[in-house]
């Protein structure tokens, strides 16, 4: 499992098309969202997400939409979360 406590410039842009399979992010905020979707849609091999994160960051969710992911455990939101679509 890959886990990443500090989102930090190049993180993300050296982390693009890696053969990731479990990832846990656990970040007081997301600071360099661009980067960070185009590397989530990169890791095709994603199965499990575990996100503990201090704010709701619309753009993350937009990263998890799409992708096949097996299993998502979120936590440590601060605001309410609204589920718009579940599948």
């Amino acid at each position: 499992m890959l886990v990443i406590n500090k989102d930090s410039p190049g993180l993300w842009e050296v982390l693009h098309g890696m053969n990731i399979k479990n990832l846990r992010l656990q970040s007081a905020k997301v600071y360099h969202a661009e980067s960070m979707l185009q590397s989530l849609s990169s890791f095709t091999q994603l199965e499990t997400v575990i996100i503990y994160i201090g704010n709701g960051s619309p753009n993350l969710w937009k990263g998890l939409c799409g992708l096949d992911i097996k299993s998502l455990s979120l936590s440590g939101f601060s605001e309410w979360m609204y589920v718009i679509n579940e599948e």
